[in-house]
């Protein structure tokens, strides 16, 4: 492999973590200063989704603390939160329990008729089989 092209990727590499540890900096802010529950939740289910691929406690946490403000009160918050508890699963290896997450999402947007939200949950349940 050609030197200045190694350079490059390595640059792009550290500059996109980079880039990825600002954005969760920028949420954890955001979650301390934010009084609304359903903007918090939102705000929990996007750390939740964003350190899902290496924090794995962490994530099903934010998740857990999303469902808890919003559970009963914003179905397609809820949804969220039950496909980021899933993709956390998925990353790390526990399929069974992403399955189940990803179910209990599908249901929270087949209650308010989002399609698009089905489609990707049946998405993530192929990926997971």
């Amino acid at each position: 492999m050609n030197k200045t092209l190694l350079s490059t990727i390595i640059v792009f590499i550290f500059s996109f973590n980079s880039n990825a540890q600002s954005y969760i900096d920028s949420l954890k802010t955001a979650l301390a200063n934010e009084k609304n529950e359903f903007k918090k939740a939102k705000i929990l289910n996007d750390l939740s989704w964003e350190i899902a691929p290496t924090d794995y406690d962490l994530s099903i946490d934010y998740a857990n603390q999303a469902l808890e403000l919003v559970e009963k009160k914003d179905a397609k918050l809820s949804a969220e939160a039950y496909t980021c508890l899933g993709s956390a699963n998925d990353f790390h290896g526990k399929y069974d329990l992403a399955i189940s997450n990803y179910q209990k999402s599908y249901e929270g947007y087949k209650t308010i008729n989002d399609q698009t939200g089905m489609a990707k949950v049946y998405l993530n349940i192929g990926a997971s089989y």
